[in-house]
């Protein structure tokens, strides 16, 4: 089934009608989960790139008021076979997650969804973006999702708080912390993965049974630039350890004697053995009207997984388990969220750590 929305059910639809998009930022990992109100067509809506599926919504409370008191809206979202039930389950009821509602006119949707990549308000084509194939909204609002007000097996309702509304906040809003880092791993803050190694090309690990450090550019691949060095193509931070600092590759950890990249995980296929590691890409099926996944946001949609045990036999039609359903054939790379954890990634590295902790925070205890 196409997901492109047909001509004609558009063009029977005023081009200055609005149609109201939603975005809600879950974490770092998930991403944002974005859908529309589904009122008028099934299937998905696509604005600035973006994929926006189609979900049953009610919303109220949105209005502005001139004495300057915050609105506190509210928004049911159709609790479609259990589906917003066990999405929220784990995510804290997605209680402060931020939400937007967005709203824009049917003629300034992007081309892709109408037939043909054609839109039909042929009048309205010179006020578009020509370069980028969609106009700009009327107006975006931003709000904090309180709490969750209702939940049945109908709908789930969410209680909205505007950002200047702080009497639910805490101060200091970071919370200070000894011994436990407070940075999101591989994302913000901690940026493991994502920033140059200094000194570039550098970083170095040492496997099980082998005097040899291995460097960057063999596991990643390299290029060789103008001075004639081979750098690392992409160093995208390799797997150290998982969550209690039990080392991958070294002889007091996992004991792994080889360390491969072995691209992106791809479900059913080849052949992995102990010591590879892939990129495990995490995806969202949001369509209820058919099998299309959408992938959450760029540098927050994927994990890191080790093979620790050989699985997958291409030669004898045996599939490579799935990095996320077997954790005996392989392991997450994960932070302990400790001073230990950052050394394990950090420790040669020439900025120095970038530790989310504060460690001088505790009692110095003089009787020792």
């Amino acid at each position: 089934m196409s997901d492109v929305i047909s001509t004609t059910s558009l063009i029977n639809l005023n081009p200055d009608s609005f149609v109201d998009l939603f975005e809600i930022y879950i974490d770092e990992t998930v991403g944002v989960f974005r859908f529309h109100a589904g009122k008028n067509f099934n299937k998905n809506i696509i604005y600035r790139g973006n994929s926006y599926a189609p979900l049953p919504v009610e919303f109220s409370g949105f209005e502005f008021s001139a004495d300057g008191k915050q609105n506190r809206p509210s928004i049911k979202l159709a609790n479609v076979d259990g589906f917003i039930t066990n999405y929220i389950k784990n995510k804290n009821d997605l209680i402060n997650s931020k939400i937007k509602r967005i709203k824009v006119f049917i003629r300034n949707l992007d081309d892709q969804n109408f037939s043909d990549y054609v839109n039909p308000f042929f009048g309205y084509r010179k006020k578009r973006n020509a370069d980028l194939g969609y106009g700009q909204s009327f107006y975006e609002d931003n709000y904090i999702i309180n709490k969750k007000s209702q939940e049945n097996k109908f709908y789930i309702e969410f209680d909205l708080n505007s950002p200047l509304d702080l009497e639910n906040q805490s101060i200091p809003n970071r919370k200070v912390s000894d011994n436990i880092c407070s940075w999101n791993y591989r994302g913000c803050g901690c940026n493991y993965g994502k920033i140059p190694w200094e000194p570039k090309g550098k970083q170095e690990f040492k496997v099980s049974n082998s005097t040899t450090p291995k460097k960057e550019a063999d596991i990643w691949g390299g290029q060789v630039n103008s001075q004639g060095q081979t750098i690392s193509k992409n160093n995208e931070g390799v797997p150290v350890a998982d969550e209690n600092n039990k080392e991958f590759y070294s002889p007091f950890g996992y004991n792994l004697t080889q360390i491969t990249y072995r691209g992106t995980y791809l479900k059913d296929t080849g052949t992995y053995n102990a010591g590879d590691f892939v990129k495990y890409i995490d995806s969202i099926n949001f369509d209820f009207f058919g099998s299309d996944t959408q992938m959450t946001e760029d540098n927050l949609s994927y994990s890191f997984y080790v093979c620790i045990k050989l699985n997958g036999l291409s030669h004898a039609n045996i599939g490579a388990k799935d990095p996320k359903l077997f954790p005996e054939f392989w392991v997450k790379d994960s932070c302990a969220k400790n001073l230990k954890a950052c050394r394990l990634r950090w420790e040669n590295h020439d900025k120095g750590l970038p530790y989310g902790g504060f460690p001088g925070t505790k009692p110095f205890d003089y009787t020792v």
